[in-house]
Parts: structure tokens; sequence; C-alpha cells
């Protein structure tokens, strides 16, 4: 997963938040790397590729458990 920062494209929020992969190519007009055959958006703090090692399915939602296997903090990280 990617990390947002305050300086972030709020766009990023609608591509990603409010759009299904099935339908839209999320990473069209975003710029990204590739991190672990991942890809993560450059705009933002940094990242955190996980490898998922357990599930829980709840009444609404899925919840996974991952174990790290890479994560970066970009330069241009804002100072608080």
């Amino acid at each position: 997963f990617s990390i947002l920062s305050e300086k972030s494209d709020p766009g990023i929020i609608g591509t990603f938040g409010f759009h299904s992969g099935k339908d839209t190519d999320k990473f069209a007009d975003v710029a990204y790397e590739m991190a672990e055959g991942m890809p993560v958006v450059k705009d933002s703090c940094g990242y955190v590729v996980c490898k998922v090692i357990d599930r829980m399915e709840t009444a609404t939602h899925t919840v996974f458990l991952g174990e790290v296997i890479e994560s970066k903090v970009y330069e241009n990280v804002p100072q608080m």
C-alpha cells in the first residue's frame, strides 16, 4: 500500500477510492513505480509491500494479515 501525505494530489483518492479496477485502469494517469512486482504511487510519503499470511472474514469485510517484505520512505516527505 502507498501512504498518501497531506500534499498528495487529492485526485488520487478519487481514482483509487471511487472506481472499480474491473472497469478502470487506476494507474493509467498516476505516476508509479514497481516494488516487489507491485505498483506503488510515487506522489506519496512511501509504501509498504506485504505478503498475505492469513485472512479473516467478518460480516462486511475481509481482513488480511500481512508480513512486510519491503518498505520505503520517499525523500520528499513533508516534515511536521
